[in-house]
């Protein structure tokens, strides 16, 4: 991989390091991602880690959030390895037209925006959206794509 690559990631990649399982994605294969790759996460999808995060400390019956949720969340605010991206116009304006087309969850909305905003592709297994922006590719002035983790293994 290109070092000079840079990529948004969704929420799903952050999971594993806050003790969360994602099924087929580890912590290793995010560390290695970003061996080769610029990592950038939106400072504006921080709220759906965190609600992620305490909904499975609620699933799993604790009165705390595990140390490793406090240690990873303290990690990416202290900006150590994934950089944070602020909000921007471009980044709400997309968000705007991708949840007017239909697409129902505005955080992923707002991680493909952050990434057209940066003129980069947004990593995501979300299907959907990635269906959803080909077709607005067609009509919009979109340069952003919607990959998944396989697709940079292809």
């Amino acid at each position: 991989m290109d070092r000079r690559c840079r990529l948004v990631i969704d929420t799903t990649y952050l999971l594993p390091f806050f003790g969360i399982d994602v099924e087929g994605l580890s912590e290793d294969d995010v560390v290695d991602l970003s061996l080769g790759c610029e990592l950038v996460y939106p400072a504006m999808l921080i709220p759906e880690l965190w609600a992620k995060v305490v909904r499975e400390s609620e699933r799993r019956g604790l009165d705390r959030l595990p140390e490793e949720a406090t240690s990873a969340m303290n990690a990416l605010l202290a900006e150590s390895g994934v950089k944070l991206a602020p909000p921007t116009p471009r980044q709400m304006e997309v968000a705007a037209i991708l949840r007017l087309a239909g697409h129902k969850d505005i955080f992923d909305c707002l991680g493909y925006g952050a990434a057209e905003s940066m003129q980069t592709n947004f990593l995501s297994e979300d299907e959907e959206l990635g269906n959803l922006v080909s077709e607005l590719r067609k009509k919009r002035d979109f340069s952003s794509r919607v990959i998944s983790l396989r697709d940079l293994h292809r």
